[in-house]
This record gives structure tokens, sequence and C-alpha cells, in this order.
């Protein structure tokens, strides 16, 4: 029986498979920063300030971690009413930016564009209530 209470292998089985193993030591990184309890209700993996990177929405929060050497970057932004989500897409990539009150992340090169739609969805639903 595999142990993964946070859904984080399920989560990452939905990504596409360079995503997939372009975001390993982000997934390693994540896994240690969730909380008892915490389950990943979505994620995306693309580039944050230059580094692969992964953001994922979780029952308590969405987070992202890149995989930046030595330190990696972790950026937490609050989902309250004021939280905004923007989305771009081409022909090949999306991009997320997400905006709260204290913090904003932008995810960038999303080569898995139907769960970054996705994800955008599911933060503007918990926002809204």
């Amino acid at each position: 029986m595999v142990n993964d209470p946070h859904g984080l292998g399920i989560a990452l089985g939905r990504l596409g498979g360079g995503a997939r193993r372009g975001s390993k030591s982000c997934a390693a990184a994540l896994a240690v920063l969730l909380e008892q309890g915490e389950v990943i209700e979505g994620m995306v993996a693309g580039q944050v300030y230059g580094a692969n990177a992964l953001l994922a929405l979780t029952t308590a929060r969405l987070i992202a971690v890149n995989d930046r050497e030595f330190k990696p970057d972790v950026v937490e932004v609050p989902l309250e009413s004021a939280t905004t989500v923007q989305g771009w897409q081409d022909d090949r990539n999306a991009a997320l930016l997400v905006q709260g009150t204290s913090q904003a992340v932008q995810i960038e090169r999303i080569a898995d564009r139907p769960l970054a739609m996705d994800l955008a969805q599911r933060i503007r639903a918990r926002i809204a209530g």
C-alpha cells in the first residue's frame, strides 16, 4: 500500500510526462511543506521566478514551490474575497497570476493547459465561497 496522505502522487499523475519529470524536486519540497490532513485538490507545473515549479491548491491554502537550488522559493497566497486569478494561454503554454492582498504568484510555461484552466476555476470557486 502506498503512503500518500496528501494526494501528491495522484496530483502528479495528472501532469504530462515532461511536467512530471521536471517537477520531481519541487514535489519533494512540497511534500515536506504540507501539513497533517492537508490534501491537494489541484496542481499545475510550470515556472516561478525562472525555475521549475508546482502550484498547488490544497484543502487549506494555495502554495507555489520552485526548485531553486539550495533555497527553493515558497509562495503562499491567501484565498480571500479580494484574491484574483488571471490566466493566459497560447497554442503551446498557459500562465496563471494569482494575486491576494498581501502576496502574489505567477506561474508561467504551463504545458498542461487544461489543468491550468481547471485550477483557475477551482481557485475562483474557493474564493467565491
